[in-house]
């Protein structure tokens, strides 16, 4: 890996107490499974950064070889690398994501008017799993599960 794209993501892991990796923005997820981790990273409140690996391509692969962990989204507590979409779920649904975020002291996410919010609020509650039949299975709101299956359903940023 490039020690320049390693010092990157070394520098935003260690600054940034809560750090997502994920296809596309928080605003516009580009891919299920990091619309998921959005989703619970928002509906907890939590105030984290995040990465677009799809604007670098070097972004992309050296995460991947950061962790040692083949896919994308990856989140980062305190420098610590927590798990993908699965593991981040599974933990916010045993509530043991709750519990590592209060330990870390991460902060709560803005409000409701603050430039952040707009569509990730129209989904905050709305978290989504892609199916092996590569059918979307979402709870929330009717028309933020419309928008997500429109614009994350068919992208092809969810292919790799």
């Amino acid at each position: 890996m490039d020690t320049s794209i390693l010092t990157r993501i070394q520098s935003d892991v260690q600054t940034n107490q809560v750090m997502l990796y994920m296809k596309g923005t928080p605003v516009f997820p580009q891919c299920g499974f990091s619309a998921a981790v959005v989703a619970v990273l928002n509906n907890l409140g939590v105030d984290y950064h995040s990465e677009n690996v799809l604007e670098d391509p070097g972004i992309r692969q050296g995460i991947k070889e950061y962790a040692n962990w083949p896919t994308i989204p990856q989140l980062y507590v305190n420098g610590e690398f927590v798990g993908g979409c699965d593991i981040v779920r599974e933990m916010y649904e045993t509530g043991e994501l709750t519990q590592v975020l209060t330990e870390a002291g991460s902060k709560s996410a803005p409000q409701a008017d603050s430039p952040r919010s707009g569509f990730v609020g129209t989904v905050q509650d709305c978290l989504v799993a892609r199916s092996g039949l590569g059918r979307f299975a979402a709870v929330g709101p009717p028309r933020a599960i419309s928008e997500i299956k429109r614009h994350v359903g068919r992208s092809p940023a969810c292919q790799s």
